[in-house]
């Protein structure tokens, strides 16, 4: 691709829409045609057996449909109110039809594949004389409704963009006289660049005409199909599987799929499709030759051309691909029409500023990650390529108990070591298909609290460590005075050494400078970088760091490379802040210290000094089992998960996954007597750290347990102006809905079921914890915008160029006093109070002496 300085936008915009046009036949063709062309050259021995049935199933299930749109065309009945399937049925193709429900039903298959193995897991409490624990590993089985909803779902998709295509095709002459002018312009030499601005908007003025017309378009014929009618479809297209796809066992053919009424564990009878178990042992066999499987038919790619800016909660981001700004569960009215009657401008402008930022791959580190895929896997992440052996059915079948469940754990283990290879294989195809791109873009949405994600969902700056590393900004930009710093500290921080004081982080790096170039140099001899805690991020900013060490004038640098600032256990600073609560703040760096505080450390201490001085001598045996086996890893997660609302259960089965890890203890009743007793105290001493903090977090639940004994779910509005509403509620009133397999019982409209109060009451601290959050960051792009500061965020971890970290660091700490020098309790006790005047809502606590003020200086709030 051309530098973009040089390309025509015009040219860019239109290969944008062309994407979006046509994602779904690119994914689809792709996949066909690597299976075709090993067929044409007469090598298709080399296919697997589940390959073979892939092709032979879009086949027969092409055919099956194609019949029934003959059926319906000759009927001649095909209003919309009375055949609601053929009317839809004859507008999209059958062979897209087909493979649409081929691919999906077989993703389908290999993820419900994978979660079904999980509860073969090696329990000790199924040791017995006898196999009655093991259960048959090979029935794979699919909710209908769930499946008759994705299909039904996936056909409205696919509808609409065949009707963006038809659209757009109607006007062919004139789309090929602007691409003819765009051609020439493309050819022109750089005056005729610098004069294309106005034959570029003329142009752009055009394509937002198709754009509108796409628009109506959609609105005004298919946004209305409803829930029924997507339902009815999927079911119909699941009736032509079951009748249609078939696989063979030496000369006999069998049906692969099955309509089937179970009865539940609760006495209730729920439909599943179930697949045929000769088939399911086929599938075992050929597992790993399938990674392709993974291959989702996405149109959420990344962009080449900058996102739509965010008009309303419809529109934005993509183009043609109608979008919504924000997640809502389906059919919550309620909520949508709260964000429709809403001034959504501010969320609008920060959505937009987080889209524009530029991307690219990072070919260097893309070019490593193939390396380690070729010689095998297995290093940074990148999933072992080949299993170290394959479990067979007759394995299983020959072995004793033990052995058996030995054998099981191993075959969970292999399958889900193939889903991180369909995952990984995914990522890296799309980073492979845009690594000649000179810029990408991530267009974003947010959840109804207002935390913001990327709306592709395979490759973005939101991922694990690998996605992570192979992206860079796009736009570079000087190191200065303090970038060289900065990029130091984000060395060390990503090796792993992000404990020490930021001083002793630079000195680090510098003391393996010469690691760093050897590993820049040849990092596939030299691996150092492979023991660091985020291994491809780390390696990215080795060879960032070597290149500006060797550059005659490192400031001049031109530096790509994301560096991170991350908040310190935020939600607890959140916390800590609305609580003013002094000694909890210290914990989490609200106030500055020489070194950086710990919390999980703090209330470690705090958890063994109460161990140690155990006096009561029923818990005398258990603490003394503990005593020097408790350590900062072992009660990390229930730390960082009381803040959003952990329970003493949830505590307890964290700590005692930890515990076990451990193989402390010979019994279950042992292990869980002592899991119990540390999830008591851990959660007492978290509450005795944070005693304002804590007071605060209990004054919302009581909060929200009145709001949900009112029938109506929480509900608030963030300092920004997003209304929030919890989307809890309890789906009792149900509609049933005939198809050709069964009857459903689905809910239509949300805003008609009862509230879930238990959910309301528990999930209201910490979702609103997570608005505050996503509020400090949206305040913090807003601000780096007005000070030109290239800003990208993942929740509490805060990205800019390594030149601009500074002045974003001082942005960042004036937003935080902003957010939380506002009455937020205040507004949230009136908004309370005067939606509800006639409930009782408790006072607001009384609040800690901490002054936000010393969040300014604090050197470690984020670092």
């Amino acid at each position: 691709m051309p530098h973009p300085g040089k390309e025509n936008p015009m040219n860019l915009f239109q290969r944008q829409l062309k994407i979006e046009e046509l994602s779904f036949e690119l994914s689809q063709a792709k996949y066909k045609q690597s299976l075709d062309s090993l067929i044409k050259i007469g090598r298709a021995d080399q296919l697997s057996v589940s390959h073979r049935y892939i092709i032979s199933w879009m086949k027969l299930l092409e055919d099956a449909i194609s019949e029934q749109q003959k059926i319906f065309i000759q009927r001649g009945n095909l209003d919309p109110q009375r055949s609601k399937i053929g009317y839809h049925l004859i507008q999209m193709p059958s062979e897209k039809i087909a493979s649409m429900c081929v691919l999906h039903l077989m993703k389908h298959l290999f993820r419900q594949f994978i979660h079904d193995i999980r509860q073969y897991e090696e329990d000790e409490n199924l040791r017995t004389n006898d196999d009655s624990g093991v259960q048959n590993p090979q029935e794979v089985k699919i909710p209908a409704v769930q499946l008759f909803d994705e299909l039904g779902k996936l056909f409205d998709k696919e509808l609409r963009q065949s009707v963006v295509t038809s659209s757009n095709n109607k006007d062919k002459h004139n789309s090929a006289a602007q691409e003819e002018m765009d051609e020439s312009q493309m050819q022109g030499d750089g005056n005729e660049y610098q004069s294309i601005e106005g034959a570029t908007r003329s142009a752009h003025e055009g394509m937002n005409k198709r754009i509108q017309q796409h628009l109506f378009v959609d609105d005004s014929t298919h946004s209305q199909m409803q829930r029924d009618t997507k339902l009815k479809i999927g079911a119909f297209l699941t009736n032509l599987m079951c009748k249609n796809l078939k696989y063979k066992v030496g000369k006999k053919s069998y049906l692969l799929l099955k309509p089937q009424v179970l009865k539940e564990s609760n006495k209730k009878y729920l439909g599943y499709i179930i697949f045929n178990k000769s088939f399911i042992e086929t599938f075992i066999g050929e597992l790993d030759k399938i990674h392709d499987l993974s291959l989702q038919l996405e149109r959420s790619l990344p962009m080449v051309y900058q996102p739509a800016p965010w008009k309303n909660f419809l529109f934005g981001g993509y183009y043609l691909k109608q979008t919504k700004m924000a997640k809502v569960i389906p059919n919550f009215n309620e909520a949508i029409r709260y964000l429709q009657r809403s001034d959504m401008s501010s969320m609008c402008h920060v959505l937009d500023i987080l889209g524009k930022v530029k991307w690219r791959i990072n070919r260097p580190i893309l070019e490593i990650i193939e390396y380690v895929w070729s010689i095998g896997g297995g290093l940074g992440e990148v999933p072992k390529r080949f299993n170290e052996r394959a479990i067979t059915p007759e394995m299983i079948k020959d072995a004793n108990f033990r052995e058996k469940l030995k054998l099981l754990k191993e075959h969970q283990k292999n399958r889900e070591t193939h889903a991180l290879r369909c995952e990984f294989l995914l990522r890296l195809s799309i980073a492979m298909s845009f690594k000649s791109v000179d810029q990408l873009y991530f267009p974003h949405n947010m959840d109804f609290r207002g935390r913001v994600y990327p709306i592709p969902p395979h490759l973005n700056h939101m991922g694990a460590d690998v996605n992570r590393g192979l992206l860079e900004f796009a736009e570079g930009a000087p190191l200065g005075k303090e970038g060289l710093y900065w990029l130091k500290v984000h060395l060390a921080n990503k090796i792993g050494k992000d404990k020490l004081p930021l001083v002793d982080r630079a000195a680090y790096a510098e003391s393996i400078m010469d690691q760093v170039h050897r590993c820049a140099e040849d990092p596939k001899n030299n691996l150092d970088w492979l023991q660091s805690d985020n291994p491809w991020q780390t390696l990215g900013c080795m060879f960032e760091l070597s290149r500006a060490m060797k550059a005659p004038n490192p400031e001049e640098y031109i530096s790509h490379t994301p560096v991170h600032v991350d908040g310190s256990c935020n939600g607890m600073q959140h916390y800590a802040a609305l609580g003013r609560d002094d000694r909890g703040a210290r914990q989490v760096n609200l106030a500055d210290s020489e070194r950086p505080g710990d919390v999980y450390t703090a209330i470690l201490k705090l958890v063994i000094a109460q161990i140690e001085n155990e006096r009561d001598p029923v818990l005398l045996e258990v603490a003394e089992g503990l005593k020097g086996n408790v350590t900062r890893k072992v009660i990390k997660q229930t730390v960082m998960t009381s803040v959003y609302g952990v329970t003493f259960i949830g505590a307890r089965k964290q700590i005692q996954r930890q515990l076990k890890d451990k193989r402390l203890y010979e019994t279950n009743g042992d292990l869980y007597k002592a899991s119990q007793y540390l999830a008591k105290i851990t959660i007492k001493c978290i509450g005795d750290l944070f005693r304002d903090a804590n007071q605060i977090k209990e004054w919302f639940s009581k909060c929200a347990k009145v709001v949900a004994g009112t029938g109506e779910p929480v509900k608030w509005i963030t300092p920004l102006g997003l209304p929030c509403v919890q989307p809890y509620k309890s789906q009792s009133q149900k509609n049933i809905i005939s198809t050709v397999i069964q009857s459903l019982s689905i809910v239509e409209n949300l805003d008609d079921q009862p509230v879930n109060k238990q959910k309301q009451n528990s999930a209201f601290p910490p979702n609103f914890v997570h608005s505050l959050d996503s509020t400090h960051m949206m305040y913090t792009a807003l601000e780096c915008e007005k000070q030109q500061i290239v800003f990208a965020a993942v929740h509490d971890s805060f990205w800019a160029h390594a030149s601009n970290i500074s002045p974003m660091n001082r942005i960042l700490r004036q937003q935080f006093i902003k957010l939380h020098g506002s009455p937020l309790l205040e507004g949230l006790f009136e908004n309370f109070t005067s939606r509800y005047p006639k409930e009782n809502f408790p006072q607001i606590p009384k609040r800690g002496v901490f002054e936000l003020g010393e969040i300014e200086k604090s050197t470690y709030f984020f670092s």
